[in-house]
């Protein structure tokens, strides 16, 4: 469900905000614009690095075409938000 939110995202070229794994464990949060999906990568612009970013597929937690709140208990906020079961 994550892939077809940001395949969603590049096909209507909008945003998506996305919680990542890093390699280090930590969580972060970003709010990207998807530019390629492949098999083991996607490949982003990040609006807050204002850089390009490459990032493993299998360490997205959770995107979502819309605005929610992260905290480290938790996620809450609006409706849209796909994550890892």
């Amino acid at each position: 469900m994550i892939d077809e939110t940001l395949r969603q995202a590049i096909r209507q070229e909008v945003p998506v905000q996305m919680i990542y794994l890093d390699q280090k464990g930590c969580i972060t949060q970003r709010w990207v614009r998807v530019q390629s999906i492949s098999r083991a990568d996607i490949l982003v612009y990040c609006l807050h690095k204002r850089a390009y970013r490459r990032f493993k597929r299998e360490r997205v937690l959770a995107a979502a075409l819309e605005d929610w709140s992260f905290s480290r208990c938790g996620m809450t906020g609006s409706t849209g938000m796909i994550g890892v079961d």
